[in-house]
């Protein structure tokens, strides 16, 4: 008769096994019980019944041999009840055969290699898991080879990031701003004039917003979000907003694939031991050597909604505006992370001369790291970020977190002149003198002077307006605002005048225009809160407003042309948002 190979090489689990045997199991009488010759012992001939787990199951009692002769081949049902093992013996089952009859070998073969076959396809699907376990984990290992070679590209490319952490005053030889020189009395127009002659198109609405926006934002800690077509000069013009205030400047690109925190402020390497800063930081610390000097810097993140800026930069946001108003600090990486970094570069110190190559590259990467880099970074008081945007099916909107911690500065389309030959190329030079050196220090000083008398009746009178289409159009739409917003509208109307001497109606029509237009967004079929009719027709009735009369009626100026336009770009379309 076939039979499998040795029982005790199998793996099969035993209840396993168990569940697998036939409902009747062959075998050959044994023996006869003297005392009742009918009953007696059956010998099972199936092999793999004896596993170790299993215990011994080749004799099974059998009350009822039907007067079988000894070695009789026989088919029985059987039935088992829970046996005992006393000091590692006996079986854990006792079995008990049934309803047994007479057979030929050929029917114990046919049995015993369907078993077979029923335990070699349990064995085939064990080793199908098992091959499919291993090849998830040799996929893993490729994978995490792959890792790791890009790590190590990283880390030699961290020998040159930091060999060439920028020194931006060594080359721009620019020093600190003289102490308590006031603004000249014609700041606006000698911006407006360097703009001009620099060959820039811009607007004054767009380009006073943006200046007046820029240090508002160094109070409240603000972004600045530049809107507008691809090529209109929204990132050439933060630059040389930036030079006109002998302030620092650089550019970070955003990539489309930056998902958390750690594509914009880096992350520590435990295989390596190291912090990994990115561009971004690295311009922080560049921030950092500008504060120094007294000045301000603008960090301009170019395409910034490539990506979800609520993913990438959430907790920078909200670190940022709170660093305007006490000491803050960004975890790059743990404090006991960096103890240990502190740990291993004294070790290494005190080698001394014994320092072998590969222990001296390491001591200078972690002294570069530590005193550039360390745990807990600062966020300089000077920083202005602000970014670039298009919006097409390749980017995304902006949440109301992040609409409510910005400034929108909207760039229209470009306009051409007829003719072809008043064309002038852009100079993208530094200039050698800055139009006037914003020191961070005067322009604290200069937003706690007072406003003019009439000026500061002019801007309540503006705002008990806004309160009133708070409450008639605003709430009826859905525009909800935050408490930053009346803090952020009197810092704005503040350093329009001190700065630009700019008029009320005109300051507060571009105030309006970055902070709170860029929150309208309603589905204008639905009907309005808490009040009568659609919200489209609240919109409407806001247009009609006699107050929006009052404001200038000059291009980029007019509040109610620049509401009419929201409308306008969204006719079509059953949601009337901002973001067209």
């Amino acid at each position: 008769m076939s039979g499998l190979s040795d029982p005790a090489t199998i793996s099969v689990d035993p209840a396993v096994l168990w569940q697998l045997l036939p409902a009747r199991l062959p075998g050959r009488i044994q023996s006869v019980d003297k005392q009742y010759p009918r009953a007696g012992y059956i010998e099972v001939l199936l092999p793999l019944l004896y596993p170790r787990d299993l215990g011994r199951v080749d004799k099974v009692r059998c009350p009822d041999l039907q007067g079988l002769p000894e070695g009789t081949h026989v088919l029985f049902d059987w039935s088992y009840k829970e046996g005992h093992r006393r000091a590692g013996k006996g079986n854990p089952y006792l079995l008990r055969a049934t309803r047994l009859r007479a057979c030929s070998e050929a029917e114990i073969e046919a049995v015993q290699q369907n078993y077979q076959n029923r335990v070699a396809e349990e064995l085939r699907k064990q080793l199908e898991t098992l091959q499919a376990e291993l090849d998830a984990k040799v996929q893993r290992l490729e994978h995490r080879e792959c890792e790791l070679e890009a790590k190590r590209s990283d880390t030699l490319a961290l020998w040159e990031l930091i060999h060439r952490i920028p020194q931006p005053f060594e080359h721009q030889g620019l020093p600190p701003p003289a102490q308590n020189l006031p603004p000249p009395q014609d700041l606006w127009e000698a911006i407006r004039s360097m703009i001009d002659n620099r060959g820039f198109k811009v607007r004054d609405a767009t380009l006073q917003q943006l200046v007046i926006a820029s240090v508002t934002s160094v109070l409240g800690g603000d972004i600045l979000i530049l809107a507008g077509p691809t090529g209109v000069g929204k990132t050439s013009l933060v630059q040389q907003v930036a030079w006109a205030c002998g302030a620092g400047y650089d550019v970070v690109p955003v990539r489309p694939a930056w998902t958390d925190p750690s594509d914009l402020l880096g992350f520590y390497n435990p295989m390596h031991q190291c912090y990994h800063p990115t561009p971004f930081v690295q311009k922080l610390a560049d921030a950092q050597e500008w504060e120094k000097l007294n000045r301000l810097f603008f960090l301009c993140l170019d395409e910034m909604n490539l990506a979800r800026i609520e993913n990438y930069a959430a907790d920078f946001l909200s670190r940022l505006e709170k660093s305007r108003r006490e000491s803050v600090v960004l975890n790059l990486y743990s404090a006991a992370e960096e103890a240990s970094l502190f740990t291993e570069r004294q070790q290494l110190t005190d080698i001394g001369s014994r320092r072998t190559v590969e222990q001296a590259q390491r001591l200078q990467l972690l002294h570069t790291l530590l005193e550039a880099f360390p745990a807990r970074f600062p966020i300089p008081r000077n920083l202005i970020v602000c970014g670039t945007v298009n919006v097409d099916e390749t980017t995304y909107l902006f949440s109301p977190k992040v609409l409510d911690r910005s400034f929108v500065v909207r760039f229209p389309s470009a306009e051409f002149d007829d003719n072809i030959g008043t064309l002038r190329l852009v100079n993208v030079e530094r200039p050698s003198e800055p139009v006037w050196d914003f020191s961070i220090s005067q322009l604290l000083g200069i937003t706690n002077s007072n406003v003019p008398d009439k000026f500061a009746k002019s801007m309540q009178t503006i705002w008990t307006e806004f309160i009133s289409w708070h409450n008639a159009y605003l709430k009826p739409l859905g525009v909800q605002l935050g408490y930053r917003f009346p803090q952020s509208y009197n810092n704005f109307m503040r350093i329009g005048y001190l700065l630009l001497r700019g008029y009320p109606r005109a300051l507060a029509s571009i105030f309006f225009q970055a902070k709170l237009l860029p929150r309208i967004s309603f589905n204008q079929h639905d009907n309005a809160i808490g009040r009568h009719g659609r919200k489209i027709d609240v919109y409407k009735e806001w247009l009609g407003d006699p107050t929006l009369a009052e404001y200038p009626d000059t291009p980029g100026y007019n509040l109610r042309q620049e509401l009419q336009h929201i409308v306008e770009c969204n006719a079509s379309r059953p949601v009337i948002q901002y973001w067209d």
